[in-house]
């Protein structure tokens, strides 16, 4: 029920309620036309609830009209300062046209430090150093989210990153206003804080709205980037005057759901309804990977956000996905980074948050005796839920096999990347057909063998493994001596081309199997070897937190990964979101490069 009238009534609940989202229930008459708001979700319904867009854009409008004159007469002067201080704006239109000559792409980099979806993605990240980055690898536009509450932007960030490439002249990369712009006062904005374009979302204006905005672009002599994401919106759009650049949202921004043919389909429409040769057509969203770049046909601009906010290199990102470079796994964040696992999740909204905080490897522990244990129902849930944060339709689609632990941990790097983690199942010394029923009914994406399940039941398993090293506690002496045969199975494990990591675990004093006892090794008895020496490389486990990763690291370098569980709790089963975020960015924070350990002399 999208109107006029309760239009009004979203600014009032937003206005009342600044701080926390909301979504208020529409009961207001209808007064909008089905052609100026048909498109809008809920129009018609009197029970309609509002949308986390809907509602985070009544929150910016509410705002937006709370502004009076004589906020504008300063934005007004603003504008002639930062004409005189860093020029006036670009023709956007014709800079991406002139990029994507040929059989090349404009590449649309974004800054954005958090999502209502993906929750914190690089919260520390300083817009001057990015700005600068995207332009150096040839970005034509940079995307800058400026919504201060659910995106942890700004005004100012804006206008750090116009100034960050000034000094580039014409080579420097076009301003984005991206925000929920629904008011002619923020186009203002926009253009007093030195962008170039501002962003109007179809899916939140209604169609007089769209004409008013697209009219106050031209007049502040910027433009519209129009985002549309069905075939109405496209006709909207289409049909609106003076719109120059159309943006196809691959992501439904209701229900945050991505569909990778949206471009392709709604291009296809516009096709059909004759669209004019001069406009520029832009996919948003869902791209992190230059094959993806490829497979968008006949649009002149590809943004891409959460990849580059993720990457510890976005300017080798950014060529990659110009294709001025070659792709490759070598690239730093993802053939060098630590891997993250968060093992021992037992619910949805923990599982959510290890993903929120950045982990790879979700672990779920179907063993029976633990105090983390979880049925395949539980774990299903997890799994579908891991799945759906990182955007992906089905289970891990990892290859048959490969020739080594150091291959397996260089494609580990790679498809855990940029917000997209792993389920692994958790099992010790079960049935094999208690296993398999497990795997098949929950999903996981592989299985962790924390006992002493051998070659054969490893190669029954439907999907990769990690397999334990259970190595003796801290102190040294204090008991648990070293497994007989660790050398032998340590080499086994490396020619085992469906073993895709190994865990090196610590054993209880008076155990002969390891996990779940807060426990840690003596981390100075893993020796560096030459770098021609084969050997294993492993994830440690053994009573970790953000603290002890950090020794962890310094005692010995170049671990592919590190995994915690118990040390992360506030209760055996319930995760602390506190300290699974301290951990992970400690593990984040050592990035080392993956270097082969001696398991065999412990």
């Amino acid at each position: 029920m999208a109107c006029a009238t309760l239009r009004a009534a979203m600014l009032v609940a937003a206005a009342c309620a600044f701080g926390a989202p909301r979504s208020p229930r529409a009961s207001a008459p209808l007064r909008s036309t089905e052609a100026e708001a048909g498109h809008l979700l809920g129009f018609g319904d009197a029970d309609h609830v509002m949308s986390t867009l809907q509602t985070i854009n009544a929150r910016c409008a509410a705002l937006a009209e709370t502004r009076d004159a004589a906020y504008e007469r300063v934005l007004c002067e603003r504008v002639a300062a930062v004409d005189a201080a860093v020029g006036a704006p670009m023709d956007v239109a014709k800079r991406l046209r002139a990029d994507a000559a040929g059989e090349s792409v404009a590449i649309a980099a974004e800054f954005k430090r958090a999502s209502p979806s993906k929750g914190p993605i690089n919260v520390d990240a300083a817009i001057a150093d990015v700005a600068s980055l995207y332009a150096s690898a040839g970005a034509s536009l940079i995307s800058v989210l400026t919504e201060p509450d659910w995106f942890q932007g700004s005004l100012d960030d804006l206008y750090a990153a116009r100034e960050a490439v000034h000094g580039l002249g014409a080579r420097r990369p076009a301003l984005l206003r991206k925000d929920f712009v629904s008011r002619p006062v923020q186009v203002l904005e926009a253009r007093a804080y030195g962008a170039d374009c501002v962003l109007l979302i179809v899916a939140c204006l209604e169609k007089s709205e769209l004409r008013a905005l697209v009219e106050a672009c031209a007049a502040q002599n910027i433009m519209a980037l129009v985002e549309v994401h069905t075939e109405a919106e496209m006709a909207l759009a289409l049909d609106c005057p003076g719109v120059e650049c159309i943006g196809i949202n691959n992501r439904n921004l209701h229900s945050f759901k991505l569909d990778m043919s949206t471009t392709e389909r709604l291009m296809s429409y516009a096709r059909s309804r004759g669209a004019s040769e001069d406009l520029v057509f832009a996919s948003l969203s869902g791209v992190s990977m230059r094959s993806e770049v490829v497979a968008l046909k006949d649009v002149e601009c590809v943004l891409v956000g959460e990849a580059l906010m993720r990457s510890s290199d976005p300017a080798r990102l950014v060529a990659e996905l110009k294709g001025t470079v070659e792709a490759s796994v070598s690239v730093a964040d993802e053939a060098t980074r630590p891997l993250a696992k968060v093992c021992g999740v037992t619910s949805v909204a923990d599982a959510l948050a290890a993903c929120r905080a950045g982990a790879d490897l979700i672990g779920v522990i179907n063993v029976a005796k633990s105090k983390r244990y979880v049925d395949a129902a539980t774990a299903k849930a997890i799994v579908d839920a891991v799945r759906e944060y990182g955007e992906r339709s089905g289970p891990w689609a990892a290859p048959a096999s490969e020739p080594s632990l150091e291959a397996w941990a260089a494609r580990l790097r790679r498809d855990t990347a940029r917000g997209r983690p792993l389920v692994v199942g958790v099992v010790q010394d079960q049935p094999l057909g208690d296993v398999l029923d497990f795997v098949e009914h929950a999903g996981v994406d592989c299985v962790q063998l924390h006992g002493t399940e051998d070659a054969a039941y490893a190669a029954a398993l439907p999907v990769p493994h990690l397999r334990v090293l259970h190595a003796p506690a801290l102190p040294p002496g204090a008991g648990g001596a070293a497994r007989p045969g660790r050398a032998a199975l340590a080499g086994e494990m490396d020619r085992d081309p469906r073993c895709c990591a190994v865990v090196l675990d610590a054993v209880q004093a008076g155990a002969t199997l390891s996990g779940g006892a807060s426990v840690a090794f003596d981390w100075r008895r893993r020796r560096p070897r030459s770098p021609t020496t084969r050997g294993v490389a492993a994830i440690v486990a053994g009573g970790l937190d953000g603290a002890a990763v950090a020794v962890a690291a310094g005692d010995c370098a170049g671990h592919v990964g590190y995994d915690a569980s118990s040390k992360l709790e506030r209760a055996p089963g319930a995760k602390d979101h506190g300290r699974v975020r301290d951990y992970v960015a400690a593990v984040k924070a050592t990035a080392n490069r993956a270097a082969w350990r001696d398991v065999g002399g412990m």
